[in-house]
């Protein structure tokens, strides 16, 4: 749309300046044609006559009264003869006394020379320092088939109004042509930048795992029918989770049932073995360690499949953080990996479900921990308020220096199932970002390998106080 402004900006400026060439060039033909009607009527040889202060002479009065009979036709403000060395002879305006200089006619001296050589000529139009407009026509005058003198006319007011009307003009074409180009894109932006900007987002959150929200439109034309079409893949992406839920759900429950009784017998096999026969023993404890991991997997399939609704409530964000350190900290001194934590303000608070935002950072430290292959391992969970699209939140930074992510594995971190480690159904992470999209927020995740890993997650935050 820029664009299209500036060609017609361009344009305008170009007919302008067109047209006022062409007006130039008509009048100096009106000029020359003035000029020379009224050096017709001039006796050439009644010019070389007038002397200096012969003003109220017969014969000057006689030749004056013609050069007012040009500018009579109101087409030119003054007629004038001067002589071969720009000397006046005589004018229409009083102010031009006989034998003066004609000043002006500095300014024209090229024109001059080829009009001492018999050809008429009219000048370029320009606007002097002085402010004054100038545009003049000028023709030889004969005796004998030699020029003697010069007779010229300046062109008129009007003409120079007229230019300044048709410079006005374009002023306010440009003008409303911008006017009327800001009005169309207002009006292409309501028709077809919004519903386009409504599609993307509607996209984002179908990108994002938000299903339920349904893609509401009042259009009747093509981005009417994209969005039906898109409402309609959700719709399909959403039976197909929901039976997926299911079956995962079916799936769970088909195989907890049967571990239950594995472990209640694998407990009684564990109580009739021999105390000292410690081979058997250890072989028992390896089917119950198998059995509880095992348990660990169907308690996360189901509560993937389980649909969340977060119970929110004010957390301080330092007890929050306290809580999950106390859970791993075991885990890390096993694998001598340091904790640090940093709340930006002490009272610094989150609107959250507090059970399942445990959950999310305790997997995330685990992860950050099992990265860590040195002895100089180290977490830093970090608090701070961070503003995002306009939306006040609080920004919850898990960063390690542990092996890192590769990058084609990036894409891939959030989706179910996915996974590197040997034990592990790739559900982790996914529950996580289920639990933080759950409370309207998302995950960012930098990382490079052998440069460590940041986990970043934000959730906005009401604007209302806690204590409302």
């Amino acid at each position: 749309m820029l664009s299209i402004t500036l060609f017609l900006i361009v344009l305008a400026i170009v007919l302008y300046f067109f047209t006022r060439k062409q007006l130039e060039a008509e009048m100096g033909k009106r000029l020359i044609a003035i000029a020379s009607i009224t050096a017709n009527d001039l006796t050439p040889w009644l010019l070389l006559q007038i002397q200096p202060k012969s003003e109220q002479t017969r014969t000057y009065k006689n030749i004056r009264n013609k050069l007012l009979k040009a500018v009579n036709t109101g087409q030119v403000s003054r007629a004038y003869v001067v002589d071969l060395e720009d000397h006046i002879i005589a004018d229409s305006d009083v102010s031009g006394r006989i034998g003066t200089p004609a000043f002006e006619h500095q300014l024209y001296r090229s024109e001059m020379v080829k009009v001492r050589n018999g050809i008429s000529i009219h000048t370029t139009y320009f606007e002097g320092k002085d402010g004054r407009h100038y545009k003049s026509g000028f023709v030889p005058i004969y005796l004998d088939s030699k020029v003697i003198a010069i007779l010229g006319v300046e062109a008129s007011a009007d003409f120079f109004k007229n230019l300044r009307t048709v410079k006005g003009y374009f002023i306010y074409a440009i003008f409303f042509v911008s006017l009327l180009i800001v009005v169309v894109s207002i009006l292409i932006a309501q028709k077809i930048v919004h519903p386009i900007e409504t599609l993307v987002d509607a996209s984002k959150r179908i990108g994002t795992g938000d299903l339920e929200t349904p893609i509401t439109q009042t259009y009747t034309n093509e981005f009417g029918m994209l969005a039906t079409s898109i409402d309609e893949m959700r719709q399909d992406l959403l039976e197909k989770d929901s039976r997926m839920k299911t079956m995962l759900q079916g799936i769970a429950h088909e195989i907890r049932n049967p571990l239950g009784g594995i472990e209640l017998f694998a407990g009684l096999l564990a109580e009739g073995i021999s105390k000292k026969n410690k081979e058997q023993h250890q072989e028992v404890k390896k089917i119950q360690e198998e059995v509880l991991n095992l348990k660990t997997i169907v308690e996360q399939f189901l509560d993937f499949a389980r649909d969340l609704a977060p119970q929110l409530q004010w957390v301080k964000a330092e007890s929050l953080v306290e809580d999950v350190i106390y859970s791993v900290q075991l885990m890390a001194e096993e694998n001598s990996v340091q904790l640090s934590c940093h709340v930006e303000d002490d009272a610094l608070t989150l609107y959250i479900d507090e059970r399942l935002m445990k959950r999310v950072l305790i997997n995330m430290i685990r992860n950050a921990i099992q990265a860590i292959k040195h002895k100089q391992g180290r977490v830093d969970i970090g608090l701070r308020r961070v503003a995002y699209q306009e939306q006040e939140g609080v920004q919850i930074e898990v960063r390690d220096n542990g092996s890192g992510i590769a990058p084609e594995e990036l894409p891939n971190l959030f989706r179910p199932f996915f996974t590197t480690k040997e034990k592990g159904c790739g559900l982790g992470l996914a529950f996580c970002h289920k639990i933080v999209h759950a409370h309207r927020g998302h995950i960012r995740v930098d990382s490079a390998p052998n440069k460590g890993t940041l986990m970043a997650i934000w959730i906005p935050q009401p604007n209302t106080d806690k204590d409302s």
